[in-house]
């Protein structure tokens, strides 16, 4: 669990065709300020987790390839569904931690 303590860390493949030996990005979206057991502090992970989607998949709204356009919204729609599971995981553990230092009220 330490993990969501710190970060999650989004782990993507580049949507374009790249050489084997290339590094795969690492982002790592900081949520430790934010409090996940409100709408705002929920809405600002989203946020935050949606933009290093987009930097990893090199989504770019000033694209004009429709080739890399088509691959950075395949890529996007990936990695999202992916980082699914990591963040309703630190949602939770939030949760638990609360409830545990508020004696299970």
């Amino acid at each position: 669990m330490k993990i969501f303590k710190m970060a999650l860390t989004v782990l993507a493949l580049l949507p374009v065709a790249a050489h084997a030996q290339e590094a795969k990005p690492v982002v790592r979206v900081v949520h430790a300020d934010l409090n996940l057991q409100t709408k705002a502090g929920i809405k600002t992970l989203d946020r935050r987790l949606a933009g290093a989607i987009r930097s990893v998949c090199l989504a770019s709204e000033a694209t004009v390839d429709t080739g890399r356009q088509f691959a950075a919204r395949r890529c996007v729609i990936k990695k999202t569904a992916e980082v699914a599971a990591l963040r309703n995981q630190a949602v939770a553990a939030q949760a638990s931690r609360a409830q545990m230092a508020g004696g299970g009220r």
